[in-house]
């Protein structure tokens, strides 16, 4: 009697054959799916200077400065809008410190109650000034 081992001797090649495979698939999706480290610092220093310029273009500065009404065009601007207009992906803040203080900018016209916002941007943001926290875009009436 004699036997053969040739049926044995291919199904280990491809077995073999199989896991080899499958290890490559494994560790080259692994490397291309891995996010880039810096993508989204990136994103986000982009995304400031489109802010930054949008806020110029739309003449919420007066000769580079920003004044009490400027701010206050700013501040009663749909941040919806301007975010689509100004092609913004991150959300945003954009707020008034002075002596490491949030100042909340009184957007009031006339008499009456006066309105005050803390900053200009998503309520998703959280401010933080000397251990307190406010979220952007907070109306308080006094």
């Amino acid at each position: 009697m004699f036997h053969s081992k040739k049926g044995q001797t291919w199904s280990m090649d491809l077995v073999l054959a199989v896991v080899l495979i499958g290890l490559v698939l494994v560790v080259f999706f692994s490397v291309t799916a891995v996010p880039k480290l810096g993508t989204d610092s990136n994103r986000l220093k982009r995304d400031s200077q489109l802010v930054s310029e949008c806020i110029q273009i739309k003449d919420f500065l007066e000769n580079g400065q920003v004044t009490e009404q400027t701010l206050k065009g700013l501040y009663k601007e749909d941040y919806e809008i301007l975010k689509a207009n100004c092609k913004v992906r991150s959300d945003f803040c954009i707020f008034v410190v002075k002596d490491n203080e949030i100042i909340p900018v009184n957007v009031t016209e006339g008499p009456g109650p006066q309105e005050f916002i803390y900053g200009f941007g998503s309520s998703d943001v959280l401010l933080y000034s000397n251990e307190s926290e406010v979220h952007c875009g907070t109306t308080y009436i006094y």
